[in-house]
Formats: structure tokens, sequence, C-alpha cells
């Protein structure tokens, strides 16, 4: 049987490593594959990206959509 884990919250990547080198966290989660030499990683979940664009738009010609045509830019829209 496997004990519960320490339910101890860290938010960044810095604190997760922090946590773990000194017995305070039993596991991290990150986006990135972590290398270091005290602390092992392994994927447990691939994600995939989704473009969402309107109807019509140019970008509908790619079956698979260049990174060079990609602009990431924030906006906000009010519904």
């Amino acid at each position: 049987m496997i004990s519960p884990l320490n339910r101890q919250l860290a938010s960044t990547l810095s604190e997760q490593i922090y946590g773990l080198r000194n017995g305070l966290l039993e596991l991290g989660l990150a986006r990135s594959n972590i290398r270091r030499k005290e602390i092992i990683s392994t994927i447990i979940w691939e994600d995939t990206l989704v473009a969402i664009v309107p109807k019509g738009h140019p970008t509908l010609r790619y079956r698979r959509i260049p990174w060079m045509n990609v602009s990431i830019r924030r906006t906000h829209i009010e519904s």
C-alpha cells in the first residue's frame, strides 16, 4: 500500500525543487521535464494544442499551421 502524499502546496518550479530536495514535498508537477541530479522526472500526461479560428480564415488552408504563421498576443474580449 502506498502511503498518502504530503499535500503541501508549492506554486513555482523553484519552490517544488526546493521542497523535493529538502524533504518537504514527495511529488511535484511541472510543465516541462526537469533535469537535476537528485530529481527524477517522467512524463505522465501529454496534451494537444488546438488553434481556433473563425470560418473562412486564411489559416484554414493549412492542414498543420506553421509556427511562423502564429503570433501570440493577449486580447481581452468582453462577452
